[in-house]
């Protein structure tokens, strides 16, 4: 998805102050992701929140739901979190280029009317799931999980250290 990417970008951008890198590079790796996962947002009515569905998260092990293995997530926190990072950084990237850079960018990148007040809205609403008690979530349902049996992987394999390895083998994604 390209998010740490950008983040890096920015990251890199933020730390030199050179807005060469940014015209030259930086802007546009950041705005083509924003506009990828802005792609990937669509819109809830009812609580007017945006919501990413398909997404595997950073742990690369939970691919789908016990339901639906291999089908990706609902609201992967890492996933949101950062999207709405990138998406604010575009916002930020507009305004820092413009209008001094404008003509440079703009015609390259072919920014679209409406696109950074699209991000902004999508940034600002995206949907991070959070536990009963406040705690963020990992993804939306991870609490209806069924609780992982530690005891029966440590008596079978004693060491537990690589789990995503034995898990793969055994073909357990959930």
């Amino acid at each position: 998805m390209g998010l740490a990417i950008a983040y890096s970008a920015w990251k890199f951008y933020e730390s030199t102050g050179e807005i060469g890198y940014l015209v030259e590079e930086g802007a546009e790796l950041i705005i083509q992701i924003a506009r990828f996962v802005a792609s990937l947002a669509t819109h809830d009515d009812t609580t007017d929140r945006y919501d990413i569905a398909g997404v595997m998260g950073p742990d690369e092990f939970h691919d789908g739901y016990p339901d639906a293995p291999g089908e990706g997530l609902r609201n992967n926190a890492y996933t949101n979190v950062m999207a709405a990072w990138v998406m604010l950084r575009a916002v930020d990237v507009v305004n820092v280029l413009s209008p001094r850079y404008a003509d440079q960018m703009w015609n390259r990148i072919r920014l679209r009317p409406g696109e950074v007040k699209q991000w902004r809205l999508i940034g600002s609403r995206l949907r991070v799931p959070f536990h009963a008690d406040g705690v963020i979530s990992q993804f939306e349902g991870y609490e209806r999980l069924k609780e992982f049996d530690w005891a029966g992987y440590r008596a079978r394999y004693g060491a537990i250290g690589r789990l995503d390895l034995i898990l793969a083998a055994e073909g357990d994604t959930s």
